[in-house]
């Protein structure tokens, strides 16, 4: 399976709302490197300033090896007879770390047919995380609400 990926991450800081983190990845444009830039747009004035993730390599990978593993756990018959199309995938995971995880999270598995475009949606909640994962066979999955 080939895979091609864009990896975005935007963090921010709950007590400033101008204080963020955005991390990103493109396997075309830097396939083993994660760059992430901070940026504060407080009182003071914009402060910003570009770094590269550390060990992104691995994380990288470690994302790769796991994405067929989700698309068939969640969806199987995507899989069946899928005569050279791409699949697009969005994941969404809202994060509040100063919740604990709870032992009975909820998950939801649905179709979302938009027009002529399908979508393959799965979610889990929890107290510390609500994620979400579209599947798709369109570009168009990146854009769904």
């Amino acid at each position: 399976m080939w895979c091609e990926y864009r990896i975005k991450a935007i963090l921010y800081n709950k007590n400033d709302a101008a204080d963020s983190l955005e991390c990103y990845s493109d396997s075309k444009l830097s396939p083993y490197k994660i760059q992430c830039t901070y940026s504060n747009a407080g009182l003071g004035g914009i402060i910003s300033k570009s770094f590269e993730l550390p060990d992104s390599i691995y994380f990288i990978r470690d994302i790769k090896k796991k994405i067929p593993k989700i698309h068939k756990e969640l969806y199987p018959e995507v899989f069946e007879n899928l005569d050279k199309q791409y699949i697009h995938m969005r994941v969404v995971d809202y994060m509040n770390l100063d919740n604990p995880e709870n032992e009975n999270p909820e998950t939801y598995k649905y179709k979302v047919f938009r027009g002529a475009n399908e979508y393959y949606v799965y979610k889990y909640k929890d107290n510390k995380h609500i994620i979400e994962v579209i599947l798709g066979f369109d570009p168009s999955v990146e854009l769904y609400d």
